[in-house]
């Protein structure tokens, strides 16, 4: 076999959001569909309880309000990319299109992409959006805050996710343990 004498010039100098960071540890891994809409890479996935579809307990969605990210149960995990799969080059962000299977690590270490730079001590409270504001659009993006503006909070703390370590580039580590 030839070794390899091309690279792509699209890859990341560090990472991509929703790429596990290394397959030493434990993971945990759960299969949901994506009913409603496309869900980017590296963001949270969350319980679609309005789902008629048959899908029900596997539905999933990103977060619309408060208690779909704290409510224990609901958050599923943080989509994980696939490199392989074919992107609409029509969209600026990597997904899945609306009713893919989609690949949530529950358990586990994974890069992502917060909307602001995130300034943490190592095992800071990650924080997720569920309502758009002036400071992010995409619902189930990463943040180390609420995100606070007229008094409202549009992101709120996610149970049993921390950040680890500091940003690289754009790039973050967030460990989860959701099972």
């Amino acid at each position: 076999m030839a070794p390899q004498t091309s690279y792509s010039i699209d890859i990341p100098a560090v990472s991509f959001p929703g790429k596990f960071v290394d397959i030493s540890d434990v993971k945990d891994v759960l299969s949901a569909a994506a009913v409603l809409a496309a869900m980017p890479y590296g963001t949270l996935a969350v319980r679609d309880g309005s789902n008629s579809g048959g899908f029900d307990s596997l539905a999933c969605k990103v977060p619309a309000a408060a208690a779909d990210i704290t409510t224990v149960g609901s958050a599923l995990g943080c989509v994980l990319a696939d490199q392989a799969r074919a992107q609409d080059p029509s969209v600026g962000v990597a997904q899945y299109p609306q009713f893919s299977a989609i690949p949530c690590a529950r358990k586990g270490r994974v890069w992502v992409k917060p909307e602001v730079d995130v300034v943490p001590h190592d095992g800071g409270g990650v924080f997720v959006r569920f309502l758009s504001g002036t400071h992010g659009t995409q619902l189930g993006q990463f943040r180390a805050d609420v995100d606070t503006v007229t008094a409202v909070d549009h992101a709120a703390q996610l149970p049993s996710a921390v950040f680890r370590g500091e940003m690289i580039g754009d790039y973050i580590v967030v460990e989860f343990d959701l099972v």
